[in-house]
């Protein structure tokens, strides 16, 4: 079996992928005691759980992101429109970071059955798709591997960060800090982990982010332009670009290679 830390790592890099299914409410409500992610989400700040009530109702905003790891990365900027967790859609333009500065189109829709993925970049034009229970797996598969042991002691770690809060903007902006560095577990890693979380103040929706590890790396997130409409109409999420690939059966293969602690999951 491998080691706590490898784990953990793993379980960091499947809740990134599993970002949609875990934004959806499940059905029963689940209790730290009988779901190992709801034990994690009860170790975050109560800001960051209530930031959560905004995946369920309309929106949409502007966003720009950076993804910079020892000099390499990616940056982009798009639009995106939010009806509720498994209908959304973003249009992002990409660039990458470094001296080439290639650049790329990325189109993400979901219609509530699919998650369609569109691709563009000089003359190559790409479309895949997988099914979005494919997320719901991963999060029965991220719960049954926590389950495991890594999460009584994740969870320990989350309720021992000590997050410093502040307000910008005149009161408008709620801002939260921490050092992760203690809670990565990574002995070589560098000394500081820096996040920074900032909110509304009025409806708590995440404004942006920033996680940074120094020369390791750097990670940032902000949003603009947003708004809450009275109404979207979900029809208009669907998919017209190019007819698109299934790859659901290879993102389950990748995930029994990735998580084979839990492959009974898929």
């Amino acid at each position: 079996m491998a080691a706590p830390s490898v784990l953990r790592a793993r379980s960091l890099f499947v809740l990134v992928l599993a970002a949609p299914a875990l934004a959806a409410q499940d059905p029963t409500p689940s209790t730290p005691a009988s779901d190992p992610l709801a034990a994690l989400a009860a170790g975050l700040p109560p800001a960051v759980r209530a930031a959560a009530d905004n995946l369920q109702r309309p929106w949409e905003c502007d966003l720009a992101f950076r993804l910079v790891a020892r000099g390499e990365g990616v940056e982009g900027s798009g639009h995106l429109r939010w009806f509720h967790p498994r209908v959304f859609a973003a249009r992002l333009k990409l660039q990458e970071v470094g001296d080439e500065g290639r650049q790329a189109d990325l189109d993400l829709l979901a219609d509530d059955d699919y998650l369609f993925l569109g691709w563009q970049a000089e003359d190559q034009r790409l479309a895949a798709r997988i099914e979005l229970d494919f997320f719901a797996e991963i999060r029965s598969a991220l719960a049954t591997l926590l389950a495991a042991g890594p999460a009584e002691d994740f969870a320990e770690h989350l309720a021992g960060l000590e997050f410093t809060e502040s307000r910008r903007d005149s009161g408008r902006v709620r801002r939260l800090e921490a050092d992760l560095a203690g809670l990565l577990d990574a002995p070589s890693g560098p000394e500081r982990v820096g996040l920074r979380l900032d909110f509304a103040a009025d409806s708590g929706f995440p404004l942006a982010a920033e996680l940074d590890a120094g020369s390791e790396g750097l990670f940032t997130f902000a949003v603009s332009g947003l708004r809450f409409p009275d109404e979207i109409d979900p029809e208009t999420f669907t998919w017209t670009g190019p007819p698109a690939l299934d790859f659901t059966v290879q993102a389950r293969q990748t995930l029994r290679e990735l998580l084979p602690e839990a492959d009974e999951e898929f």
